[in-house]
């Protein structure tokens, strides 16, 4: 991928024998072809040496970009693999219970009440934001595949957001005085929510 193109030259067999019967011909006309040839045949040679390399180049810039690709969606599944890790399932569901009675408490107040009310609870609720934080920073830095992660969690962290924004995000970057707290999340809820 060359800016926002992709460029794919593969040869298959059938062009590597044409490759090396026409550098054949070359080596053949030159040493047994006349001198007045030989000036156009060097030529030649070298255009197709030139070609040849440029060809070669364009190949290996495209299984650089396709590798690189390749490792940015395997991120993007680390983090969904995380998210469906058996060890995270008691944190997933807690969160989404918490989610569900955040909703029904349109006060912040009573939003901030309820989560201060079960340390468990918040702990969820914490590790829940934390993994759309280091997501929003492994998108952030182009290391995740975006259109992947988006694809997975973009239904549950809009939902996550939009309830635990007043409630609890900017009730603690207020107590903690930290207006860095959660901000990659809030980057990616920006991104995403259109």
């Amino acid at each position: 991928m060359i800016g926002s193109r992709t460029v794919t030259l593969r040869f298959s067999v059938n062009w590597l024998i044409g490759i090396f019967v026409i550098a054949g011909g070359l080596i053949v006309a030159f040493l047994w072809g006349s001198e007045a040839w030989r000036p156009s045949l060097i030529f030649t040679a070298a255009v197709l040496g030139g070609a040849g390399t440029l060809m070669a180049a364009f190949n290996a810039l495209d299984t650089r970009v396709a590798r690189l690709e390749q490792a940015k969606k395997a991120v993007s599944l680390q983090f969904i693999c995380r998210w469906l890790a058996p060890e995270f399932y008691h944190a997933k569901k807690e969160c989404r219970e918490t989610v569900t009675a955040l909703k029904q408490r349109p006060r912040h107040e009573d939003q901030k009440a309820f989560l201060d009310e079960d340390p468990k609870r918040l702990a969820n609720l914490i590790d829940v934001c934390n993994v759309f934080e280091a997501l929003g920073i492994a998108i952030d830095t182009d290391i995740a595949d975006e259109e992947l992660a988006k694809r997975f969690f973009r239904s549950v962290l809009l939902d996550v957001w939009h309830v635990a924004y007043e409630g609890f995000i900017k009730t603690r970057r207020a107590e903690r005085q930290n207006t860095r707290l959660l901000q990659d999340f809030e980057k990616l809820f920006d991104r995403w929510k259109g």
